[in-house]
């Protein structure tokens, strides 16, 4: 849908963007991968707005599903919020995979850090009437989530150091 020139503008702003968010983070020894992991995560939920007018009245675009939605138009809906996670995580040598449930119609990351999985979910994680991101959903095992989230995934969160109340060492 994008002639080549439309296409590099498009690119460029969305490394440029990602870049921003990763500032401090991407190649920083000094932090745990669960420090970048939770850092990633705030920044995404200050950065971005998630997509609910444009939702409520039919006029969401197809960027709003989608890492780009995130990290250049700053908003989107759950599926950008997971994507973008995903691709930033990528970038710091984080592993994730990406988890919807269609049941909810919703997605969240599964995140792999310190030879466990946990559950992300960033866009319920966003900040809240005073302003304040949450940390309900990050790095949650498979019974936390399964409290407000239903969903059928091969992956098994096994992890149990980390969860809503987040104590980074």
């Amino acid at each position: 849908h994008y002639n080549s020139n439309e296409y590099s503008q498009m690119l460029n702003a969305f490394k440029k963007n990602a870049d921003k968010l990763l500032d401090g983070i991407k190649g920083n020894s000094n932090l745990t991968d669960v420090e970048k992991a939770l850092l990633i995560h705030d920044r995404i939920a200050v950065w971005c707005e998630y997509d609910n007018e444009r939702l409520n009245n039919g006029t969401m675009p197809q960027a709003s599903y989608s890492a780009y939605g995130v990290l250049v138009n700053k908003f989107a809906v759950c599926m950008g919020y997971a994507l973008a996670y995903d691709y930033l995580l990528f970038q710091v040598g984080i592993d994730s995979e990406y988890c919807s449930s269609d049941l909810l119609n919703h997605a969240w990351n599964i995140v792999h850090v310190n030879n466990s999985t946990y559950h992300v979910d960033v866009t319920w994680d966003d900040p809240d009437e005073q302003e304040l991101i949450q940390h309900d959903n990050f790095n949650v095992t498979d019974d936390v989530l399964r409290q407000d989230h239903v969903y059928t995934c091969d992956i098994v969160s096994n992890g149990t150091k980390y969860g809503g109340d987040v104590v980074v060492e």
